[in-house]
């Protein structure tokens, strides 16, 4: 229990009844070799994470019981080996270069301008078909 307190998770005075029943439960229900060395490492790894609260201790503690963690070592042996392993990349994508980058050649014209070619051609048929079909109407 001073354990808790120097490593400041739980304040001097505040031994509540549910963390007495929480040490209870680690102690007889964990299956640890040595629950006391093993509540020392959950709080030597919420000091170093700065998750100083029993909440941090506890959740710890009933994720090495779920993973079958017996002992200080095997705590240890899975905490190195989660940080060495690597880290997620996303696979960046690749780029095609167009074609005549490598030839040396002009850039082609953008779509953009042959798109307004387009809109400017549609754009007088259908004003001649708006003119013959008024033509018509009148005549």
């Amino acid at each position: 229990m001073i354990f808790l307190i120097e490593n400041k998770i739980v304040h001097p005075g505040g031994l509540t009844r549910t963390l007495l029943d929480d040490l209870n439960d680690v102690n007889d229900n964990f299956g640890f070799e040595n629950p006391e060395e093993m509540i020392k490492e959950a709080v030597k790894d919420a000091v170093r994470g700065n998750g100083r609260t029993w909440k941090f201790v506890y959740n710890k503690l009933n994720m090495w019981r779920k993973q079958g963690i017996k002992n200080v070592y095997e705590a240890q042996f899975k905490s190195q080996k989660q940080q060495t392993k690597k880290p997620f990349y996303p696979k960046q994508q690749v780029r095609q270069v167009p074609s005549w980058i490598n030839n040396g050649q002009q850039q082609p014209d953008p779509p953009q301008q042959q798109s307004s070619i387009d809109a400017e051609k549609e754009k007088a048929e259908l004003l001649e078909f708006i003119q013959q079909n008024s033509k018509r109407r009148h005549s």
